[in-house]
């Protein structure tokens, strides 16, 4: 896999991981819980996968558009930024 493939791969995992720790791990009263609870009872697992499939580019181009000093603040890429992304996709636009 090129570099760029396996960046796209690991988004997707990350944002998989993130959307599952909303679904079952976080308390039922976080707005963000709900979308990703109704989007799951709405659409079922595979379709929902899917959605979350789609929001890698977006991610992933919000992710580049920061600069060192900005990407350093936002902490790591897999277990601060892309779930903290997600939260603010899922507030601002859901599912």
């Amino acid at each position: 896999m090129t570099e760029d493939e396996t960046f796209i791969a690991e988004t997707s995992a990350c944002l998989w991981e993130s959307a599952l720790n909303f679904i079952h791990r976080m308390p039922h009263d976080i707005p963000e819980v709900e979308v990703m609870r109704s989007a799951l009872d709405r659409l079922g697992s595979a379709a929902l996968r899917l959605e979350i499939v789609e929001l890698v580019p977006r991610c992933i181009s919000d992710w580049k558009g920061l600069d060192d000093d900005q990407q350093a603040d936002a902490g790591c890429y897999d277990y601060d930024f892309v779930p903290a992304w997600l939260s603010a996709h899922l507030l601002q636009r859901g599912i």
